[in-house]
C-alpha cells in the first residue's frame, strides 16, 4: 500500500510541476509575444528544480523585453541552485 501512495504522490507532484510550467509558458508568451513563445517551451523543458521555476516566474515580472527575459531564463539553466 505504501508504494501505491508513494507512486500517487510522485504522480501528483509531476502533474503540479507540469501545470506550473504550462502557466509560465502562457504568461511568458502573453507578455513577451511570439519570439518568446518559440524558444520558451524548449528552455522550460530543461528546468530541473522548483527554485529555477520560481526564478523564471520572477523574470516574467521583472523583465521588460523578450531578449532580457530569455537571457535570464538561459542563464538560470547553467546557474546553480
Amino acid at each position: 500500500m505504501e508504494s501505491v501512495v508513494t507512486a500517487y504522490q510522485r504522480g501528483l507532484e509531476e502533474m503540479m510541476e507540469e501545470e506550473r510550467l504550462s502557466l509560465l509558458r502562457h504568461m511568458g508568451t502573453r507578455k513577451f509575444g511570439p519570439h518568446a513563445a518559440e524558444e520558451l517551451p524548449a528552455l522550460l523543458a530543461h528546468l530541473p528544480s522548483p527554485e529555477r521555476i520560481d526564478r523564471v516566474a520572477d523574470a516574467i515580472v521583472d523583465c521588460d523585453s523578450s531578449e532580457e527575459f530569455l537571457a535570464r531564463v538561459r542563464e538560470g539553466q547553467s546557474g546553480s541552485d
